[in-house]
């Protein structure tokens, strides 16, 4: 697993950026950790949260994505990442 304090900042971040509460429980950090596994690095984690916060703080159906759950689910969070014009330095492109 990645470095706690890695996923809490990614976390804190999240928090800062959206005005959110989340807390630093298993549920909230195992999706950041796993993302972190795969070789995405904190920045990667913070262009996502900056692109998607940009893209939806307007907009009242979307706001409510703005949380861990929609942010860092892989399949999610590999679209996110291309969106935010950044591939994770560990990840390997086929």
């Amino acid at each position: 697993m990645s470095d706690k304090s890695d996923c809490i900042a990614v976390l804190n971040y999240l928090n800062s950026k959206t005005g959110s509460r989340f807390r630093s429980v298993p549920a909230n950090l195992k999706l950041i950790a796993a993302r972190l596994k795969e070789g995405a690095t904190v920045d990667d984690c913070r262009s996502v949260i900056d692109a998607k916060t940009a893209d939806w703080s307007g907009d009242t159906k979307m706001v409510k994505y703005l949380r861990p759950g929609t942010l860092f689910n892989a399949e999610k969070f590999a679209q996110y990442i291309g969106e935010a014009g950044s591939q994770p330095k560990g990840l390997q492109w086929e």
